[in-house]
């Protein structure tokens, strides 16, 4: 569990370096009508953005 921390906290380091920012706790997907504010549900999560920088 304790190494498992230390993967997802350097996944996060190595992101920020890459991209100069930390990835978006959630980007939401909108819906098909043009002035819909709200997100239908659908996302991406920040887990996402790490996994190419996870060992």
């Amino acid at each position: 569990c304790k190494n498992n921390m230390k993967q997802l906290g350097l996944a996060l380091h190595n992101y920020h370096d890459t991209h100069r920012v930390f990835p978006l706790m959630y980007q939401g997907v909108r819906s098909g009508a043009p002035n819909a504010g709200a997100t239908n549900g659908l996302g991406i999560a920040w887990g996402t953005y790490i996994l190419p920088f996870m060992d």
